[in-house]
């Protein structure tokens, strides 16, 4: 579900850059058109770039059975610390 935003990343701050310059048509001051398109395209381009690797690290990541295992885990000691705290405040079901 992440991976389709991040692939589009890089159109969305192009689309995004290009409609903060197409104002300058409408009498927007030029130099700061340039310098908000340049930053919008900066930080998508920064945000594409890490969310990829984020993406591929967590693909890597489920590949690893102890991950899974790790994950199980936790999940397991979740509802363990719910029934002791829930036992303790005499709310045990």
């Amino acid at each position: 579900m992440v991976a389709p935003v991040v692939a589009a990343l890089p159109g969305m701050g192009a689309s995004i850059s290009n409609t903060i310059y197409s104002t300058v048509r409408y009498r927007a001051d030029r130099g700061n058109a340039l310098e908000m398109a340049g930053a919008v395209s900066a930080a998508t381009t920064f945000l594409y770039t890490q969310g990829r690797a984020a993406v591929a690290g967590i693909a890597n990541a489920a590949k690893n059975p102890y991950v899974g295992l790790g994950i199980f885990d936790t999940a397991l000691a979740y509802g363990v610390i719910n029934e002791v705290t829930a036992a303790y405040e005499g709310k045990c079901r």
